[in-house]
């Protein structure tokens, strides 16, 4: 490692020690205030944080779709379903999570 990440790594982890758990950051585990966060699956992120796992372009409450802790903009989404079949085909037992759930569904089944 260089010097650069390990001193990047301290500093998160003494950002740690100071907040509770619930007021940092999912992924980056840096203190997420108020204005600049989102809660999501019980999860907190900051907005710049809360991303497509593919093409990690930002999403937002209104959409985005979860599927087995991965968050997806619709377009991958829906890209990743059809290269996969059907939810049980690959994507898993469960049909995803999030605030297009019913549009999706209604789009892939109709």
């Amino acid at each position: 490692r260089n010097s650069s990440s390990n001193k990047e790594e301290k500093e998160v982890q003494k950002v740690q020690k100071w907040f509770p758990k619930s007021e940092l950051c999912t992924v980056c585990r840096r203190r997420a205030y108020p204005m600049d966060a989102l809660i999501v699956d019980k999860k907190k992120y900051h907005k710049s944080c809360f991303c497509c796992e593919h093409c990690r372009n930002k999403l937002s409450l209104g959409n985005y779709v979860s599927l087995h802790g991965h968050f997806y903009c619709l377009h991958h989404y829906k890209q990743l379903l059809k290269s996969k079949g059907n939810y049980d085909n690959g994507l898993g037992q469960k049909p995803p999570t999030g605030s297009a759930d019913v549009h999706l569904q209604a789009t892939v089944r109709g």
